[in-house]
């Protein structure tokens, strides 16, 4: 998008030491860091960033890194989003991180709130936008939210990361893959990838049979 457009270099991909997306959650093992977007968006990992799209199309939000960061995070969200001298910029520690946000328009005056965040030697953006005003206004508090959960890996946690393995199961009388899909760390179309990979999509229920199920 028009405002991330000076972003780039984040290896992304579902691999443990890479990024994962674990129902809303986003965690890097090797870079050290985690992040939660809004629960019901869809979320996509993809090799430079992961972007997350709210239910209705209508607002995204977009985590990536800065190269060669400079400066104070304020000092780099005014260059590298392009900000004029009068926009307001907020300092702050948020989760012992240094953080700038900033709330302001795209180009194209599509409304936007941002957060850049330091950890380490690394620079992170988080930031959403909404197609109108309307549309921010009312995911602003998620966005918000979203930016406040960026944070530091702890050590268990880093040690806890692992890889999605397929396994095999016998579906109890009666069990659904509505009822398998919630407790599935795939997210919101858990149901869907389950069903495609038991071969029993758009519809159709385990019956008692073996399926395979992602833990």
């Amino acid at each position: 998008t028009e405002f991330l457009r000076q972003t780039t270099g984040m290896a992304f991909g579902d691999g443990v030491n890479q990024g994962i997306v674990r129902q809303n959650m986003f965690r890097h093992k090797e870079m050290g860091f985690t992040m939660s977007f809004p629960h019901d968006w869809r979320i996509r990992n993809k090799p430079n960033e992961v972007v997350a799209i709210s239910p209705d199309g209508d607002a995204v939000m977009v985590l990536s890194r800065f190269e060669n960061p400079r400066g104070s995070p304020a000092d780099l969200a005014r260059e590298r989003l392009g900000l004029g001298s009068s926009t307001e910029i907020l300092s702050m520690v948020n989760n012992a991180l240094p953080m700038a946000v900033v709330t302001s328009k795209t180009q194209n005056g599509q409304p936007f709130k941002a957060g850049v965040i330091y950890l380490g030697e690394n620079a992170y953006l988080v930031a959403g936008r909404g197609d109108s005003h309307i549309a921010f206004e009312r995911h602003q508090p998620a966005i918000s939210s979203a930016i406040g959960s960026f944070r530091a890996l702890t050590v268990a946690e880093k040690e806890a990361i692992k890889p999605l393995e397929i396994r095999t199961i016998t579906a109890a009388k009666g069990m659904t893959y509505a009822e398998l899909a919630r407790e599935s760390p795939l997210g919101i179309q858990a149901e869907g990838y389950l069903r495609l990979l038991n071969g029993q999509y758009p519809e159709g229920e385990p019956v008692g049979q073996l399926i395979k199920v992602v833990k």
